[in-house]
């Protein structure tokens, strides 16, 4: 797991990481000083959105996740090989990790 500026860590996992074929989004604890920064934090991950991006920062994928998820496969099957950018995303705050495809 190869966590970017602006990522908590414990926010999210993404396993296998290099991955090919699939990998999972595992959504972890919420740290404590993200709960404090967002007092309406119930609110906004009910909100969340994942998007994965190349490194050209183009648009692959964008999926809104119902409340409660706690993990997602993404399907990786068609994409090339290279670096990609996998980003959580509230309705006040976002944090990316880096993701190789193989």
């Amino acid at each position: 797991i190869t966590p970017v500026e602006g990522c908590p860590d414990g926010l999210f996992t993404l396993s296998p990481n290099p991955a090919s074929g699939k990998v999972t989004v595992t959504l972890g604890h919420t740290p404590q000083s993200l709960r404090d920064s967002s007092p309406n934090l119930g609110e906004q991950l009910k909100q969340l959105v994942l998007t994965l991006r190349d490194a050209a920062g183009h648009e692959v994928l964008r999926r809104a996740l119902p409340a409660g998820t706690d993990s997602v496969d993404l399907d990786l099957s068609h994409l090339p090989a290279g670096a990609y950018f996998v980003t959580l995303s509230t309705p006040a705050s976002s944090a990316t990790q880096r993701l190789v495809v193989k």
